[in-house]
């Protein structure tokens, strides 16, 4: 499954099992959408300019304090972005995203990355359900 088809797969199951949340969270899916080769870097620029394209910021926003925290926010991954050790894979965009992760969790938020369906799903109702 590619990141793009779990950021689907993601937003489906969460549109419907919390459709009375609707309007308070949303994907940054900009980077999974396809564009013809010749306009893509022109989308990508204009885009870059309206600050509606910015490094760092994570996949899922849940604008929903659960009495705990804030809210929650998860970076999708097809992979584990982790080593076996359970250290961050040596990577410059992980390691960036990564740092976006600590300051949110600074901030009084939920944050994680997250590499399955059924992760996301667990994490959303273990949030929702403030067992996190």
């Amino acid at each position: 499954m590619s990141e793009k088809d779990l950021q689907i797969k993601c937003n489906q199951w969460i549109e419907y099992a919390y459709p009375e949340l609707s309007e308070l969270f949303y994907f940054h899916a900009f980077q999974g959408l396809s564009f013809p080769t010749k306009y893509k870097f022109a989308i990508i620029s204009q885009a870059k300019k309206l600050g509606g394209l910015k490094k760092n910021i994570l996949d899922f926003q849940f604008n929903k304090n659960n009495g705990k925290y804030s809210g929650l926010f998860i970076e999708l991954k097809i992979e584990s972005p982790f080593k076996l050790d359970g250290k961050l894979k040596k990577d410059e965009h992980l390691e960036a995203q990564y740092n976006t992760i600590q300051l949110l969790l600074n901030e009084g938020h939920y944050a994680c990355f997250v590499w399955s369906f059924d992760q996301f799903k667990k994490i959303v109702t273990d949030y929702m359900e403030c067992r996190l």
